[in-house]
């Protein structure tokens, strides 16, 4: 049996340690993913209802933003890239807003979508070091957000696929 296992770890953005083993990690098997969820003040208020079983058809969002990376891939659709993804409720073309508030993109990296529904998804290139690509991708997932946040993040870390068990731990 193959499974994938699902780690959580509260952090700070001046803290990643975790974060940033757990990217170099993923980068060595080209497999995995990091979901980056922000810390919400206390009273702020998230639409619990949501968008309902189709969100990136419906107008409605939560509020709360998500970042989301991903490492270069191997296997049978190869990418080189890393790739940062970001769901959120900004509205149409956030790249130009991102832009004026000093997080433009890099030269070597690329916009891939900026849709209102869908989100922005940004490639960078396989090599830019890890805690660049995390701070861009906090950055503009807080940025973002349109809710009060605490400062703290949480990562959900999915782990590469592997026979039988969970990834060897953390150091």
């Amino acid at each position: 049996m193959v499974r994938r296992s699902v780690d959580r770890v509260e952090f700070a953005a001046e803290a990643p340690r975790a974060v940033l083993w757990a990217m170099d990690r993923l980068t060595g098997a080209l497999d995995g993913w990091i979901n980056f969820l922000p810390g919400l003040a206390e009273g702020a208020e998230v639409d619990a209802e949501g968008p309902g079983l189709f969100p990136m058809l419906s107008p409605r969002h939560p509020g709360v933003t998500m970042g989301t990376w991903f490492p270069p891939r191997g296997g049978r659709r190869p990418r080189a890239e890393q790739v940062v993804g970001v769901t959120h409720s900004a509205g149409a073309k956030v790249v130009a807003g991102l832009t004026e508030a000093g997080l433009g993109l890099p030269a070597d990296w690329r916009v891939v979508q900026d849709h209102p529904r869908r989100g922005l998804i940004v490639a960078a290139p396989g090599h830019a070091p890890h805690d660049r690509v995390l701070d861009y991708t906090l950055s503009v997932t807080a940025t973002l957000c349109v809710l009060p946040l605490t400062g703290t993040w949480q990562a959900e870390i999915h782990q590469p696929l592997v026979p039988g068990g969970r990834p060897a731990p953390e150091p």
